[in-house]
């Protein structure tokens, strides 16, 4: 019965798997990183991808900034691919540097002082997984992966969404990432 499911599905995505070598476009994984993805197939089983992000910001009133560099990578192998999917194996890694400032001003007396609070934290995730890629339509791509991850990270003393573990230093639990991509 299980065969013959698969048999089906096998046989209702069977339109030609493109042949493009180089992807470039958006991605979110808690491995590999956020940001700008740049996809290349060595050969037939073999792709890796490349991401990076950066951003700045600071208030209107100079009080608070931050600034996020991350840099992650994804290799990926070819596990079974037919018609519009590809099924895939990862591993990745992703570096995240993140810095941010706040300036608490107190006034006593008519005497203004300033504090700045200073806060930089560095996280490093590894992983693997395994991932599907569906041609969504002519030359673009969608991409799913789950896997597991380790990430250690310095604490925050201002929180943030992207650690895994805010209070703690190292996470070990599952990753989930998405992307979508267009052929060039």
């Amino acid at each position: 019965m299980k065969f013959t499911i698969l048999l089906l599905l096998l046989t209702f995505f069977s339109t030609s798997y493109s042949s493009t070598r180089n992807k470039t476009g958006i991605t979110a994984s808690t491995v590999s990183g956020t940001g700008v993805v740049f996809s290349h197939r060595f050969n037939k089983d073999w792709f890796l991808e490349l991401n990076a992000f950066a951003f700045y910001n600071q208030e209107e009133n100079k009080q608070k900034a931050e600034l996020h560099l991350m840099s992650g990578f994804e290799l990926q192998r070819n596990i079974w691919f037919v018609g519009k999917n590809r099924l895939y194996g990862l591993i990745g890694f992703s570096n995240w540097h993140i810095e941010r400032t706040e300036d608490i001003i107190k006034t006593i007396n008519d005497i203004e002082t300033v504090n700045t609070k200073y806060d930089i934290n560095r996280i490093f995730n590894i992983g693997l997984g395994i991932g599907w890629e569906y041609n969504l339509y002519n030359k673009l791509y969608i991409s799913l992966s789950t896997g597991l991850q380790y990430q250690n990270s310095d604490p925050f003393q201002i929180g943030i969404l992207i650690d895994r573990n805010p209070n703690g230093t190292t996470y070990f639990g599952p990753s989930f990432g998405l992307s979508l991509k267009f052929a060039l």
